[in-house]
């Protein structure tokens, strides 16, 4: 036994209880208790305290309630005041509580709001029972996302260039109304409808695959003008070769080249010359080839083309004209047929002349159209032929550079070039 500084006995021994009360071989006495007097034996759950016959500090039980010895123990049923919860008790710490209700309400139950669950709908993923005990899911959109924003009606873009607005369909099928040629959803204006080229030479115009709009070319017929248009040729009389008069078609709206046919009338020699132009008129002056004779009537006819003469369009009415009986005054004839078709002498030019032997350049202008082709021969002083080639000819007239052979010693050289029936005959001299 030990006597401690507060006046409290400490027995220990080979005893389980002392005076009936339970001790596992160690005991605490009160040196001078007075039976009924208060105490604190140590602990908050009992009160109020005082001691026993024994000696021994004791206090009945105080429940959750505060009342000593009262019924209100831990373990014993209570009401928390939440509707949330049942089987309410109060635990050991004296606090009331149950346990949740879920969401079929079983008390305890898993199926708590957060919990997972199936709401049966296929369209949703991930569901779940909210708050309030509604199962629910987030819906998957178009892309197979939960939650994601590629929902029904919803933009999206399908590929196609010519659809739009697009947007997804209650299938997830991503498509937009057709754009029309205009650039209007759902407009009208689709490739194969009618449309207005703007062009009054053709017909029939449709929107092409490439939404451009496109028709038949129209070959309406032309013949020599019967008005001031801008003179009057069918059956005009009286026309010189001396530049003042003009031949004129009427128009075919679109066309790039017109042809006109002169034939003799009955009762003269065959005569057939064509002749053609990049515009509906021209100024009659004398052709070198099959040229028109004096005093005689032609009949003539005019067709149209729209690329430039690979193909035309049928030949209109014939309607004549005549030439007069006028003579030419002395050596007005020029020496080309055809100034008609460019307003210029036919003059062949080389330059730089003299050259450094390299490269000419070499022009020559109002060639018959109808010639695609020139030769070319240069022959030194003594007439040797040092170079011979084919130039091209485009729209009448000859625009070149010719290389010259490298081997041309400097010199005075003669360049010929031969159109149908033309020659024409020009002086180069190489001098390095």
């Amino acid at each position: 036994m030990v006597l401690q500084p507060d006046g409290r006995i400490l027995a220990g021994g080979a005893f389980t209880a002392f005076n009936g009360i339970g001790r596992n071989h160690i005991a605490r006495l009160w040196g001078d208790c007075v039976v009924g007097a208060s105490c604190d034996d140590g602990l908050a759950t009992t009160g109020p305290d005082s001691f026993d016959t024994n000696c021994f500090c004791t206090g009945p039980v105080v429940d959750c309630v505060g009342v000593p010895n009262g019924p209100v123990m831990p373990g014993t049923a209570c009401d928390d005041g939440a509707s949330a919860t049942g089987n309410d008790v109060y635990g050991v710490d004296c606090v009331c509580a149950g346990q949740l209700v879920d969401c079929f309400g079983v008390i305890g139950g898993p199926a708590l709001p957060g919990s997972v669950c199936n709401d049966g709908d296929i369209a949703t993923w991930g569901d779940v029972y909210s708050a309030d005990c509604v199962c629910v899911g987030l819906l998957l959109d178009c892309m197979g996302l939960a939650g994601g924003s590629a929902l029904p009606g919803s933009g999206c873009n399908d590929g196609v260039v010519t659809t739009g607005p697009d947007s997804w369909g209650t299938d997830c099928i991503c498509t937009g109304p057709a754009i029309d040629c205009l650039g209007v959803p759902n407009g009208t204006a689709l490739p194969g409808t009618p449309c207005d080229d703007g062009f009054p030479g053709t017909a029939n115009d449709t929107y092409n695959a490439f939404c451009i709009c496109t028709g038949e070319a129209v070959c309406l017929p032309s013949q020599l003008t019967t008005t001031a248009d801008p003179v009057v040729s069918c059956g005009a009389v009286n026309l010189k070769f001396n530049g003042t008069s003009t031949i004129a078609a009427t128009e075919v709206p679109g066309a790039n080249k017109y042809q006109f046919r002169f034939t003799n009338t009955a009762g003269q020699p065959a005569y057939a010359r064509t002749i053609a132009f990049p515009t509906r008129s021209f100024t009659l002056t004398p052709w070198y080839t099959k040229p028109l004779k004096a005093g005689r009537t032609y009949n003539v006819q005019v067709h149209a083309s729209f690329d430039n003469g690979a193909t035309w369009c049928d030949y209109g009415p014939s309607c004549t004209v005549k030439i007069s009986w006028t003579p030419l005054a002395p050596f007005a004839e020029p020496r080309g047929y055809e100034a008609a078709y460019t307003g210029e002498p036919m003059e062949l030019l080389l330059y730089p002349n003299p050259t450094n032997g390299d490269q000419v350049r070499i022009q020559l202008s109002g060639i018959d159209p109808e010639l695609s082709n020139a030769t070319l021969d240069i022959t030194d002083l003594f007439g040797k032929r040092v170079m011979s080639t084919i130039l091209p000819l485009q729209d009448g007239a000859l625009n070149t550079s010719l290389a010259l052979p490298g081997a041309l010693a400097d010199g005075l050289y003669i360049v010929t070039i031969v159109t149908g029936e033309q020659r024409f005959i020009e002086r180069l001299m190489i001098q390095r």
